[in-house]
């Protein structure tokens, strides 16, 4: 069996991020904090906590946090500096897992990863509660490592920057969710991607680690450039994924985007250039409760029937093309080069 070099870095990078993880929640749940918390009445909520982020992932944030600070690190990057910067990449991790949390809530999902969400294992008040403490601990594992502390400094404010930008691009999937699909605009469909996924998943992770590894103004504005139309494609990719995707692949209903109502390019593009009666029937089926088989694969034929699909492909493979050419153009170091084109590549061919 032949082994993809670039995918076994991936896996590679992976396992480390994994190991800290469970060394990181190991440590917290064992000394937890809490003056006199004879009790431990916390305890279930940070193992819920634990159960859910080490559930899995493909972890491409703090993957991501890595490469960004291996990209602009000046010095030969030593076995201890490379820890380190292993163990603080995590801190996105517990971001993710707060968003999740809280995103679980507001769609009234019940499975997350093939298991049970934290909402419905905690009921929705302490599942909350769980998100809040995650965000937190995240920014923590900032404020404890070993950078200097204009560094760390620079990182939260970062940090903190990102979840200000999803939150707003979460408020504005809700409210694009409650108008009907003809009021809907591309540039607003465009506005979420961008807030929710490219400045959240790539470009906040790659400009964390390139802060960690001191990097300019300059070249941070750089990897926005590389970043912004990888992450654009990364979710077109996945909302093409939502619907034409295996279930147990995708580790979540592929009904929910459609029971939610979300606007994405896909449904969007394919309303838009339907039959009346084409039209008619995405308009019904968006935002219904209960779909069912036939009904979902309807959908899925008036995707392919009105050019959709092959709309949304196009569009994420120029926009790839778009990341490469910069990623060409960038000062970053020539194994960033070929790790970025590559992951590039791999994001919009990956199949969950």
């Amino acid at each position: 069996m032949i082994i993809n070099p670039f995918k076994s870095e991936l896996n590679n990078i992976k396992t480390k991020i994994d190991n800290e993880l469970n060394h990181f929640f190991s440590e917290i749940i064992t000394n937890n904090k809490i003056t006199n918390n004879k009790l431990n009445f916390n305890k279930p909520l940070l193992e819920a906590i634990s159960e859910f982020t080490l559930r899995g992932g493909k972890r491409i944030r703090p993957i991501l946090i890595v490469k960004g600070f291996e990209a602009f690190e000046k010095e030969t990057i030593s076995e201890s500096m490379m820890q380190e910067i292993i163990k603080t990449s995590i801190c996105i991790e517990l971001m993710q897992s707060s968003f999740l949390i809280h995103d679980d809530i507001m769609d009234e999902a019940y499975t997350r990863r093939n298991k049970p969400t934290v909402h419905k294992m905690l009921g929705k008040n302490a599942a909350i509660l769980a998100g809040n403490v995650a965000m937190v601990l995240g920014q923590n594992i900032i404020l404890n490592s070993n950078f200097k502390g204009e560094i760390k400094q620079k990182a939260v404010k970062r940090f903190n920057e990102i979840i200000e930008m999803t939150n707003y691009g979460q408020l504005l999937d809700l409210q694009l969710s409650e108008k009907n699909i003809g009021d809907v605009s591309e540039e607003e469909i465009s506005q979420v991607i961008l807030l929710k996924t490219a400045k959240y998943t790539i470009e906040g992770p790659l400009q964390l680690g390139a802060i960690f590894a001191g990097a300019t103004d300059k070249q941070l504005l750089e990897l926005s450039n590389i970043s912004i139309p990888i992450g654009i494609a990364f979710q077109i990719q996945d909302d093409i994924l939502g619907i034409f995707a295996d279930e147990k692949e995708l580790g979540k209903s592929i009904y929910s985007d459609i029971q939610e109502n979300k606007k994405t390019l896909l449904v969007w593009y394919a309303y838009n250039k339907g039959n009346p009666e084409q039209k008619m029937f995405i308009k019904s089926i968006l935002g219904k409760k209960e779909i069912s088989l036939n009904e979902f694969e309807e959908l899925k034929k008036s995707i392919i029937d009105t050019g959709s699909l092959d709309y949304s492909k196009k569009k994420a493979l120029l926009l790839i093309n778009e990341a490469k050419n910069n990623i060409n153009k960038s000062s970053i170091n020539k194994e960033a080069k070929n790790f970025l084109l590559n992951f590039a590549e791999y994001l919009v061919k990956r199949e969950k």
